[in-house]
């Protein structure tokens, strides 16, 4: 909030604050100068290097200066410091002859290090705000709300962007803690600024002692609360639920935030029980790519890739993590069942069980842009990207490693070895971080840091203990703090313990400034076993810890706790509970009742048009026909982060039929172009409407690749056959059922009629389910024979499956005209008794994309 300030914001060309919670109640758009900073390197044609790059760099420049072996290792511990010197502003030529040989080192290291990126047009991003402020041709009329606290190369980039129009709000008083802004007023007069400064911001003046300075009591709202709690999970409990008291008042989830000095202590804690408490929540810091499951399966693989060309010999258990995971399911319980019998240990006889793993065997030596092709080709092998659709954390993390891998392999297009682009990747995959919760709306979870200048009525602080906030301080391993305190006072710009120490003090004291109607404190007693006290800052506000004592129950699961521990329960709530018991064990035992699919309601199965793919619905699990065509159920529409399977097989198939419009030959297929390849490829878009999809620009060019490859196959369309028609509608009866359909080709071949039916998967569909519960028979191809042999009735008819990502047809499970009609008298049965059961085959592969499963909860024993 603005204390002491006053001004108009329409007055300034821009406006720039830290963070999102700042701009909110300010009503301007979120500007960083961050973000404005990048932007003026990049016209200057100037990268910032990530953080693959950036460590490889660093890792040549320390193995250049420092001549040591374990470079990963001492890479981990150079980085901040190296990044330190080098934001830090200091004459780093100078540093190189400085008395101490630490300094001297990490002055040679940080220079050679940035010498390296310039030769690629590199800029590390300590360096960003040096480079912005040093390209900074125009000066404009700006305000700079929120940093408080800021470092001397942001103080650089300010001073270059602004006018004598320009207004920056420092906050300053008359305390020690206020001395690092002092020293940055001093900087900015030294440089003759035009920029104009704001000190005053706070509520009340503040003492001369560095505790009133931050624990002045006149500084809080009316209503401060403290909370002490057994154990963190207990206060994550209490917490939440005061927010859910709040929620069901009225109060916007905006209003509201959660605030810990250590997010990675708490985020996980706080995302499961707001979850369990039907809370909206969102955290923003980073985590380890590897903690995702797209990171953890991608490890397993580069496992078994090393293991297969290394020795070729396989660890049983690891393959098995591969192929079982979540994100793949590659193994069935029949091919399971023949593993545990026969203990693979190499390709062969992993082959002999039916899985195949050739295709993690790799060449020798490629080219960056062969070896992005070959590892691109193995992990869409495995299909993982359609297994992670509805986990938005775990679609960026795929995205975000599929882009690194990019940068990796294609901006130098060197040549490695298989040994060397494992290596590589494994190195890729350690070094990448994703966000915990992608996403926005609710009640967040912030850092002190990330709230100087926001406003909130409700502060909820966690954590408020000694070495959590403040954190605990433990030595540099590179240049200790006696020594940063030696070369601090030879002028030399760098963090020392002092400055540390007054950076906490101050985040605690602009965290007083932040709520407006109550903050709350709270911290656990016990951490992993450990005690835990209270943090300096409370005690010197002499605050008396309030009893817990809420009544509320926040969850469904804290109201049934409570409820069956009471020793009464009356006879009417235990005829209740066993009649819910025993719904649930009839679905279990698969026993047809009112809540499994039988609804006694029948259906003239004469009166209804049925396609193919309704027919293999109820061949798979009748209550999923059910389902989708009599209840009409759907999923609630949303923005889609990447096309689902149904979407995607549309618009592959209306693409084709658009390419082989005027196509009918193959030596017609020679002359078809990219071009027109990709203006087929847009007609489809918009004659499907397709919705929108956020990293849809990025999957395009994997369709039009697909598509490309295919078209230049001899196998889609061999010499000897000519294209009669496309998209073939057809009506017919079909052992008594009424069927329509859509052929997507028909070719006239040397011997006949060929039906072909594109699949954009690598295997043919699954059929309907034979006399031992697999999916199995094959129902489609069958349909399409029998409607065209009626329709050319003196043809020879054969039909096939086309893979598009195979790029060459596929076998066809196999089918038996007797168990087909069996089939159709059973489809005429369901209809005429009103019986759906909840009865997918006993493999669960009619699961796997089912939009019901909330429903039926077949998977949910």
């Amino acid at each position: 909030m603005f204390y002491n300030l006053m001004l108009s914001l329409d007055s300034y060309e821009l406006i720039f604050t830290p963070t999102k919670s700042i701009a909110r109640p300010l009503k301007i758009s979120h500007r960083t100068i961050k973000n404005f900073a990048e932007t003026i390197v990049k016209k200057k044609g100037l990268r910032i290097a990530s953080n693959l790059t950036a460590r490889r760099t660093l890792q040549n420049a320390i193995a250049e200066v420092l001549k040591v072996k374990d470079i990963a290792g001492i890479t981990d511990f150079w980085t901040p410091i190296v990044k330190e010197f080098i934001a830090s502003g200091n004459d780093l030529l100078s540093l190189q002859k400085h008395n101490l040989n630490r300094v001297q080192d990490i002055a040679k290291v940080a220079i050679f290090y940035r010498e390296q990126l310039r030769r690629n047009n590199y800029i590390d991003r300590s360096e960003l705000f040096w480079q912005a402020a040093h390209h900074c041709n125009s000066k404009k009329s700006c305000l700079f709300y929120g940093y408080f606290t800021p470092s001397l190369d942001e103080l650089a980039f300010i001073n270059a962007l602004s006018d004598h129009n320009s207004l920056l709000v420092l906050p300053i008083e008359e305390d020690d803690i206020f001395s690092s802004n002092i020293d940055s007023l001093k900087w900015l007069k030294s440089q003759k600024c035009q920029i104009k400064i704001q000190t005053k911001y706070f509520k009340q003046p503040l003492g001369k002692k560095l505790e009133q300075a931050y624990l002045n009591k006149q500084d809080l709202p009316s209503e401060v609360t403290l909370y002490s709690y057994p154990n963190l999970a207990a206060e994550v409990r209490e917490t939440l639920t005061q927010i859910k008291l709040l929620l069901s008042k009225g109060i916007n989830p905006q209003n509201i935030v959660i605030v810990a000095k250590d997010e990675q202590l708490y985020g996980s804690t706080l995302l499961d029980i707001s979850w369990e408490y039907d809370i909206p929540f969102k955290a923003f810091y980073d985590v380890p790519f590897l903690t995702t499951r797209v990171g953890a399966w991608l490890q397993i693989l580069f496992e078994v890739i090393t293991a297969i060309n290394d020795s070729n010999r396989l660890s049983f258990e690891t393959v098995i993590k591969l192929l079982s995971h979540s994100l793949v399911k590659k193994i069935d319980r029949e091919t399971w069942a023949k593993a545990r019998l026969n203990h693979p240990q190499n390709i062969a006889e992993w082959q002999e069980i039916g899985v195949d793993l050739s295709l993690l065997q790799l060449p020798n030596k490629k080219k960056g842009d062969f070896w992005q092709i070959i590892i691109q080709n193995v992990i869409e092998y495995f299909n993982i990207l359609q297994n992670i659709q509805p986990i938005a954390k775990e679609v960026v993390a795929y995205y975000k490693f599929k882009d690194a891998l990019q940068e990796l392999l294609l901006t130098t297009n060197k040549t490695f070895n298989r040994k060397q682009i494992v290596t590589e990747i494994q190195e890729l995959l350690n070094s990448l971080t994703v966000p915990i919760q992608p996403g926005r709306g609710g009640v967040e979870l912030h850092s002190p840091l990330s709230l100087f200048g926001s406003s909130y009525e409700y502060v909820f602080v966690l954590g408020m203990a000694e070495n959590i906030f403040p954190t605990a301080i433990t030595d540099d391993l590179v240049l200790g703090y006696s020594d940063r305190e030696q070369i601090q006072k030879e002028g030399i710009n760098i963090n020392t313990i002092y400055k540390i120490v007054q950076q906490e003090a101050l985040a605690f004291y602009f965290l007083l400034q932040t709520p407006t109607k109550k903050i709350t404190f709270s911290y656990p007693q016990l951490i992993d076993r450990q005690p835990i006290y209270i943090s300096s800052y409370l005690t010197s506000l002499n605050l008396k810890e309030t009893q817990v004592n809420s009544n509320y129950l926040a969850s469904v699961e804290e109201a049934r706790k409570i409820y069956l521990r009471q020793e009464e329960i009356s006879d009417n709530l235990l005829i209740y509970i066993r009649h819910k018991w025993q719904i649930e064990q009839n679905r279990i035992d698969n026993i047809i009742d009112l809540y499994n699919g039988l609804t006694n309601i029948p259906l003239d199965y004469q009166k209804i048009t049925f396609s193919a793919s309704q027919l293999t619905q109820i061949g798979q699990c009748p209550f999923k026909w059910f389902s989708a065509r009599i209840l009409k159920l759907k999923e609630i529409s949303e923005t889609k982060l990447v096309l689902e399977n149904n979407i995607r097989g549309s618009l592959y198939h209306k693409c084709l039929e658009l390419c082989l419009k005027e196509i009918n030959t193959a030596a017609d297929l020679e002359k078809f172009n990219h071009q027109q390849l990709k203006d087929a490829l847009q007609k489809a878009e918009k004659d499907l409407k397709l919705p929108n999809f956020l990293s849809w620009e990025h999957q395009k060019k994997e369709l039009l690749y697909l598509l490309s490859v295919n078209l230049s196959e001899p196998e889609f369309l061999s010499l000897d056959s000519g294209i009669i028609d496309r998209e073939k509608k057809f009506k017919t009866q079909w052992n008594g059922l009424n069927i329509k359909g859509s052929i997507d080709r028909l070719d006239r071949t040397s011997t006949g009629i060929k039906v072909i039916d594109y699949k954009t998967s690598s295997k043919p569909p699954l059929g309907i389910k034979d006399e031992s519960g697999k999916a199995n028979i094959d129902l489609q191809i069958p349909l399409y024979i029998d409607a065209m042999a009626q329709e050319y009735p003196n043809e020879n008819i054969d039909a096939v499956y086309y893979s598009l990502s195979k790029h060459r047809p596929i076998r066809r499970n196999k089918n038996n005209p007797e168990e087909l009609e069996k089939f159709a008298q059973k489809v005429k049965q369901h209809l005429t008794e009103g019986s759906y059961p909840i009865a997918p085959d006993i493999q669960l592969k009619a699961c796997n994309y089912c939009k019901f499963d909330l429903v039926c909860r077949k998977n949910k024993k």
